[in-house]
């Protein structure tokens, strides 16, 4: 029997290079990566998918979810994915649970906001796949002869 796994993640916005991150409630001080822990045995990208569908109403094709990397977690001992999902319009509200926020943030704007220190280094690994797709989807250049 799988014992399960967590996908965390954030939305990445093409248009105006920022990241989404949720505050769990106004009370909380710290932002956080969207999290799903799952008793499944799906594709963690799917499983992000429809996580971010159901809780923001946005609509994301697999092809425009990226995984980042994975870690065992030591206390549960499950794997923890990270992904993100890359939207090219970011949305300016979302409807959330009662007392849950979600908010756009630039890279540089992370150094400035009360975030765990795994959530911020998944977070820069990310932006690190982020420049890699970007460098990987640039037309090469024709070498002149």
């Amino acid at each position: 029997m799988s014992k399960g796994f967590i996908v965390s993640g954030f939305v990445y916005s093409l248009s105006i290079q920022q990241i989404l991150l949720e505050k769990i409630s106004e009370s909380s001080p710290q932002w956080s990566l969207f999290s799903e822990e799952v008793e499944t045995s799906d594709n963690p990208s799917l499983v992000f998918q429809k996580f971010i569908q159901a809780k923001l109403k946005i609509k994301v094709p697999l092809k425009n979810i990226y995984s980042v990397y994975d870690y065992s977690q030591d206390e549960s001992g499950k794997n923890n994915y990270i992904v993100y999902a890359e939207v090219d319009e970011a949305k300016k509200s979302f409807k959330l649970q009662k007392g849950n926020l979600a908010s756009w943030f630039t890279f540089k704007q992370l150094s400035k906001i009360s975030i765990s220190k795994q959530a911020h280094q998944d977070i820069i690994i990310g932006q690190r796949v982020i420049n890699a797709v970007a460098r990987s989807l640039e037309a090469p250049v024709e070498n002149p002869s």
